[in-house]
């Protein structure tokens, strides 16, 4: 798996073929939410890690990436928010 090396995207891209076969596959939910959450798209990933949750409610790990991705996503939405609220505001 792509994951082990670092290599994200490649790991993104066998979670989707996956996931093209077999809708259902939490396994390749969670390698897809975690190759996001290591490429920075934490909202992406924490949408991915729902449904894998809702597939599997009792799988810790899920749940523990799935709190992580979406508190990462909630700081970089208020980082961006902050760089970037003021620039777009009426004088």
């Amino acid at each position: 798996c792509g994951l082990a090396q670092g290599r994200y995207e490649e790991a993104l891209e066998e979670a989707k073929t996956v996931l093209g076969i077999d809708e259902k596959n939490v396994k390749a939910m969670y390698r897809a939410g975690k190759a996001l959450e290591a490429m920075s798209r934490f909202s992406e990933a924490a949408e991915v890690l729902a449904r894998a949750s809702r597939l599997s409610p009792t799988d810790a790990q899920i749940s523990r990436l799935l709190s992580r991705a979406k508190r990462s996503a909630r700081e970089q939405s208020s980082s961006q928010k902050a760089a970037f609220g003021g620039m777009f505001s009426k004088s």
